[in-house]
């Protein structure tokens, strides 16, 4: 399959030409599903949410018509570690699914058919789905003390059900394990393909736990080679965007109609520890360059670095970055 990586700079890790090699790799006739998971809070959409799918977006337009992206939110998986408000969390939910297919619709035309936005399921107790993430959490768990990332989370969060959570992302990702067959009988998201060759999630750093809790799982128990899985990582989503950070605005504000006030909005309000700001601000130009209908992903750090410094930035980018938050604020 051809695949130009210059066309994706800035938006994943393309470490050695990973994602290039590995894309070129698939013959053509081979079905290959992208595959995108948000996380939901009980309230709140980061203006920024929009900038997780790009990379996505941007990767399938490269490949072929039959390919497929899913977009899910695991709201079910959200609601059971959390306990968060079922009702607040469920229709916040379903806003960040209109903005993705209105997104998708509105600036990227031309793939919208090849996008769906899913949702995942509840888990019945005692249910054999039940039966088979206890399973897998216990396989994990034995591996825990071996594998110090997985360590560091479950011990920093509510402990087995964290665990039990990283566990899930098992059947979240469709990873080609042998207990998971049939593969209809273990889909967490019930609407999810089923008849692809190829599985390439695209994720954030937050992701890069939860990967390497399924590459520990994959190692130890039965593989089979029906379909490949593969993990493709973007700088985008770090904090998560679609988890609000204090003083960043969000889907409903009065917002400002000069994009200058906007970058000077998140410089004023949100904070520069932890990495927070100039992830926020990173994300924000990815999407107003995208809704732009620019390429320039590669400048993102250069623009990101300049604006939090206090520098102006050149006219033809401005112009681009204020058309496409003109665009973006007809969501």
């Amino acid at each position: 399959m051809r695949f130009r990586s210059d066309a994706i700079a800035g938006l994943l890790v393309n470490t050695s030409d990973i994602v290039g090699k590995t894309i070129r790799s698939i013959p053509i006739d081979e079905k290959v599903t992208l595959s995108v998971g948000c996380g939901v809070k009980d309230s709140g959409i980061p203006l920024r949410f929009l900038a997780y799918i790009i990379p996505a977006l941007h990767l399938l337009k490269q490949l072929t018509q039959q390919t497929k992206l899913e977009v899910y939110l695991a709201l079910e998986g959200v609601l059971r570690v959390n306990g968060m408000d079922e009702a607040k969390t469920r229709a916040n939910a379903n806003k960040m699914a209109r903005l993705v297919i209105e997104y998708v619709k509105t600036f990227h035309p031309k793939v919208a058919g090849q996008v769906d936005v899913l949702f995942d399921r509840k888990i019945e107790f005692g249910s054999k789905l039940d039966q088979q993430i206890d399973g897998l959490t216990t396989e994990l768990s034995r591996l825990t003390s071996s594998v110090e990332p997985i360590q560091k989370f479950v011990e920093a969060r509510n402990g087995a059900q964290s665990l039990r959570y990283m566990a899930e992302h098992t059947l979240y990702m469709r990873d080609p394990l042998c207990c998971l067959l049939p593969l209809e009988d273990n889909l967490l998201v019930p609407m999810a393909s089923t008849g692809m060759v190829h599985v390439i999630m695209v994720g954030g750093p937050a992701e890069k736990v939860f990967h390497k809790a399924r590459t520990a799982l994959m190692g130890q128990l039965p593989t089979h080679d029906r379909w490949k899985s593969n993990q493709f990582f973007t700088q985008i989503g770090s904090p998560p965007s679609y988890h609000p950070q204090d003083g960043e605005s969000l889907y409903g504000d009065e917002l400002p109609s000069n994009v200058a006030d906007l970058f000077d909005s998140i410089l004023k309000n949100v904070s520069t520890n932890r990495g927070v700001q100039k992830g926020v601000m990173r994300d924000m130009l990815v999407l107003l360059i995208d809704s732009g209908a620019g390429n320039t992903f590669q400048q993102v750090g250069r623009l990101s670095g300049t604006l939090r410094r206090g520098g102006k930035i050149d006219t033809e980018i401005a112009h681009l970055l204020q058309d496409g938050w003109n665009r973006l604020r007809t969501l």
